[in-house]
Parts: C-alpha cells; structure tokens; sequence
C-alpha cells in the first residue's frame, strides 16, 4: 500500500511542476499572409483567427486578429504593411483590446478598427 503511495506521488510530481511558458507572438515580418497566418494559429487559442487585406495602389495591409480566451473579452490584433523594398510584410500593430471579443477593420485614407459596438478603439492615417 505504502509503495503505491509513493509510487503515485513520483509520477504526479511532473504534473504538479510549474510548466514552462513559452511567449511567442506574431512575426515582426514575414515574406507571405500565409507564414503570418502560421505563425498566429497557435497563438489563438480558442477562437477563430480572422484576416483583412486590404491593396490600395501601393499600399498593401494586412490585419490579423483573435480572442484566444473563453469567457474574456480581448481581442489580439496583429497589423502588417507590405515592404516593397525588403519584399516583406512588417509588423507595425501588436495590440491587444480589452472589452471587445472580436474586431472589424476598415480602411480608405487611414485603417480604423472598431470594437462590437462599432467604436472607434484604433485609427492610424496611412503613409503613402
């Protein structure tokens, strides 16, 4: 009985152990949608991961976001321009929103993102 004992407190000390956790985030850059994609879809937890691209002459943009969480509204968003000269699409959004499960993106003359009730929790004019 006693080496049973002991036996199950062994084999439940690495379940009690604290794991290790790893912070990984979105790519600084990337040179497709698909690898920034790759790189998002462990991070986003329970929730789907949604995309907006938007190409307006020059300018490329593309958004990433995603409620890892269950029962927590944040929404992580992920923000990208595509680098003509490295040939590369470069992070320059790495946000997190309280209070809003998930987000809507809009672009024209500057990329507006707005939370569930349709306010406006982010704007940026774009750089031509």
């Amino acid at each position: 009985m006693r080496r049973n004992l002991i036996a199950s407190l062994i084999l439940a000390i690495p379940c009690v152990a604290p794991a290790k956790e790893d912070k990984k985030e979105a790519p600084k850059e990337a040179k497709t949608t698909a690898e920034i994609l790759k790189a998002v879809e462990p991070l986003k937890g329970f929730g789907i991961v949604c995309t907006a691209e938007f190409n307006r002459d020059e300018l490329r943009t593309f958004v990433v976001s995603y409620n890892p969480y269950s029962g927590e509204a944040a929404c992580h968003v992920h923000a990208y321009r595509f680098d003509t000269k490295k040939e590369k699409w470069v992070r320059f959004l790495n946000q997190v929103f309280e209070g809003t499960h998930e987000v809507s993106v809009e672009s024209r003359d500057c990329i507006t993102i707005r939370n569930v009730k349709s306010e406006v929790i982010y704007k940026e004019k774009l750089k031509e």
